[in-house]
């Protein structure tokens, strides 16, 4: 199972991702991929127990599958593009000028999917309370102030 990324692209979403992992949890501490090789994208989550990120990436692949990732530093290379490589239990990273390999941990990953169409399904409601005597001292300063400064 293979998919290719843009170097940049892949990249920028590690970097953006990698303040949403969390050391001392198993799960957490990687970035899970779901490729999808019918939309040719990939779903990149992260969570952290209080704050999930979502990303995604435009790909190449040949077939679906999931991976994870622990969160890394990128080293100075030449490479464009990024080869994601998983066999059996192993995923590699490839940049041309050096691979990353990731052991893949046991079990599933966390059902963020369903935990966001549920806040998604939610109505919002929102309350806004506001002071009318406060409201008009403020737009009368406010006035005053571009009077001032018109002069």
């Amino acid at each position: 199972m293979k998919a290719v990324v843009d170097m940049k692209e892949f990249k920028r979403v590690i970097k953006a991702l990698k303040p949403f992992t969390r050391i001392d949890q198993e799960k957490m501490q990687f970035i899970y991929l779901e490729v999808n090789s019918e939309t040719q994208e990939i779903r990149v989550e992260a969570l952290d127990g209080h704050r999930i990120a979502v990303e995604y990436i435009r790909c190449q692949a040949d077939e679906n599958f999931i991976a994870y990732i622990k969160p890394f530093t990128f080293m100075k290379t030449d490479c464009n593009k990024v080869e994601i490589i998983k066999d059996s239990n192993i995923v590699m990273i490839d940049m041309l000028n050096y691979c990353i390999r990731v052991k893949q941990p046991e079990g599933e990953w966390y059902q963020t999917k369903k935990m966001i169409a549920n806040y998604e399904s939610k109505e919002v409601t929102s309350r806004v309370g506001i002071n009318t005597d406060l409201l008009i001292d403020a737009l009368k300063e406010i006035k005053k102030m571009q009077a001032e400064e018109a002069r």
